[in-house]
């Protein structure tokens, strides 16, 4: 199959990821008759995303470029609110799953695939998970503790 909806070939190499996509939800109301906010609530959850790249850097920019563009807004009369908008906001954390070849036997294992886990704990005073730096992500900091550094 070619063209648009065609599944890629993947690389040996290529390597399974999750990113922790926090996502924003505000639910607005307005005041009866008007387009006046009178009152809004936020909230937030994580999206666990799983996605296939070369490297941690690959993966980083995926993941981030999805937030860049606008990859997590909508917006729905379905919440608390007469309007609730959603809005990717960062990223929590970004961790290796599997070498993408490797999937299938893993999953088929004892305990399946572990997509990692978001421990609650893990907020900011407004209750809003705890949005990292790219040199504060799992997948960078094990980079830097495995790094072959010169000898001196």
């Amino acid at each position: 199959m070619t063209g648009e909806g065609a599944v890629k070939t993947t690389n040996a190499n290529e390597r399974l990821f999750v990113a922790q996509v926090v996502i924003l939800v505000e639910d607005l109301w307005f005041a009866p008759g008007s387009t006046d906010v009178v009152r809004t609530s936020n909230s937030y959850y994580v999206s666990f995303q799983l996605l296939s790249a070369q490297d941690e850097e690959s993966a980083y920019s995926k993941a981030k470029s999805w937030i860049d563009s606008g990859g997590f807004s909508d917006s729905n009369h379905d919440g608390d609110g007469n309007l609730t908008k959603f809005k990717g906001i960062g990223i929590h954390q970004i961790e290796e799953i599997c070498n993408l070849a490797e999937l299938p036997k893993t999953a088929a294992g004892t305990y399946g695939v572990d997509l990692a886990a978001f421990n609650p704990s893990e907020v900011n005073a407004q209750g809003a998970p705890i949005i990292r730096a790219k040199d504060e992500l799992e997948i960078f900091r094990i980079l830097a503790l495995t790094a072959v550094r010169p000898l001196t």
